[in-house]
């Protein structure tokens, strides 16, 4: 009897230093990515500037509440994450300056790296659970280091565009969610759903794939709704409120044009990660020839894969690229004016949520045909390659020189507060910010603090 409960002492003994070990590894990830994306863009610290509607949500928020921003930002979505995400910058502003505007842009970089390094390294978690941790450290660089055209200063290092990285987020949480053992496990991860849906309305296109997997695998419609519940019920809700707030071409006013429908729908959003350094040189028939390729290796790992977390994994993520494509072209038709015969990438934000989940599947699919010893070797050299490709082409993703796509004209975000003008009639300045001309912050004038401008 002491023989045993010694034994179980060293049983636990041992889980417990492996819990500690992983949750190490997984904070050193998060760090080191944090590291690695301000190398990628140091821009928002050598030009601390206040950028579109990281600055007007901001001013709303100081003006009207943060509770009614939260709500009305957007008048045709909620934004919630990107409203959490700025509350916490104007809280760190104010923690290291005493006030919500004089360090906001550095706070928004920190928050902002801090956002990109999470899902990186839970796409480590994730692939890691499946596979190896060789993997999920190659799907951690893959997602961290995904590459954004010539725009990435307005993405990394701010907080405005972090809602096109919702779908991977849901398809990771739901994932995890068919392995929740108990009921506030279940709902926790839900609650966590509802704010990507709350963020991006797209995800409710993937909680409806996920809810159908769920329903053709479990046909006991009782057990099914017993188990889905908690998730359907709110989102549903969720997106009854919104549908009727929701249209326009989301600041895209180009009109359609079908002669950029293959590049816009394929090339640009689902091959571009893997041969970015070449986009120039597609046409529409190598990029329908560079879909079906990807399309067979997904198709292929999903049949050969072993066990069905990894195939529900692989189908997940397969059927949201694919309807996450098709929603980002008919919800804004100009894009297909923007892109132009494949002679540049602009705008890389519409594209970047579709293309971290592309390299996630690749990487996925990839992970299960190594499984198989006679294929093994085919599926380390696809990662070889593609691993080669991002250290090889590297000018393309890391920008500590100087920034392709620079924010900052004239002067910095402490300048522009130092210029800011009182509104007549009003308790409020109104403060220039980037883009030039057109955009302002309107905050309360008390949150200006002019005593050491010149």
């Amino acid at each position: 009897m002491l023989q045993h409960m010694k034994l179980l002492s060293r049983f636990h003994s041992s889980e417990t230093n492996k819990k500690i070990a992983f949750v190490a590894i997984v904070f050193i990830c998060f760090l080191f990515g944090m590291i690695l994306l301000f190398l990628r863009n140091p821009d928002p610290f050598i030009n601390p500037v206040m950028y579109a509607e990281d600055g007007t949500w901001s001013a709303l928020a100081l003006r009207e509440g943060w509770w009614h921003a939260l709500i009305n930002s957007r008048s045709d979505y909620f934004v919630f994450i990107n409203m959490i995400l700025l509350f916490v910058a104007s809280k760190i502003s104010i923690l290291f300056s005493g006030n919500p505007l004089t360090l906001l842009p550095q706070a928004i970089a920190v928050i902002s790296f801090s956002f990109f390094s999470g899902v990186a390294t839970f796409a480590f978690v994730t692939v890691r659970n499946i596979s190896s941790s060789v993997l999920g450290g190659i799907a951690f660089l893959a997602v961290l280091l995904i590459p954004l055209g010539t725009t990435q200063n307005e993405i990394i290092g701010r907080v405005l565009q972090v809602g096109f990285y919702m779908p991977i987020i849901a398809v990771f949480f739901l994932y995890w969610r068919n392995k929740a053992t108990n009921l506030y496990k279940t709902a926790l991860i839900d609650f966590f759903i509802f704010l990507c849906v709350a963020t991006n309305p797209f995800v409710f296109a993937v909680c409806v794939l996920y809810l159908s997997f769920e329903l053709f695998k479990k046909p006991n419609i009782k057990l099914f709704f017993l188990k889905n519940v908690s998730l359907a019920a709110p989102v549903l809700l969720l997106m009854l409120l919104l549908i009727p707030r929701m249209g326009g071409k989301g600041g895209i006013q180009q009109d359609f044009l079908i002669d950029n429908v293959v590049e816009a729908l394929i090339a640009r959003p689902i091959l571009y990660p893997f041969i970015f350094p070449w986009y120039e040189n597609l046409s529409d028939s190598l990029t329908i020839i560079g879909f079906f390729l990807f399309a067979a290796i997904a198709l292929f790992s999903y049949i050969k894969s072993r066990d069905d977390d990894s195939r529900f994994l692989i189908f997940l993520s397969f059927m949201t690229i694919v309807f996450y494509s098709l929603a980002t072209v008919i919800m804004r038709p100009g894009l297909t004016g923007v892109l132009s015969h494949y002679s540049k990438t602009f705008p890389d934000r519409y594209f970047m949520g579709i293309n971290v989940l592309v390299v996630f599947l690749f990487i996925v699919s990839a992970g299960q045909i190594i499984k198989d010893k006679h294929l093994r070797f085919l599926g380390i050299s696809a990662l070889v390659a593609f691993s080669g490709l991002y250290v090889y082409w590297n000018d393309y993703i890391f920008e500590w020189s100087s920034s392709k796509y620079p924010l900052k004209s004239s002067f910095y975000f402490s300048e522009q507060l130092c210029m800011s003008e009182p509104i007549d009639g009003t308790l409020n300045s109104s403060i220039q910010i980037y883009p030039l001309p057109s955009w302002k912050m309107v905050v309360p004038s008390k949150y200006i603090d002019k005593h050491n401008c010149m």
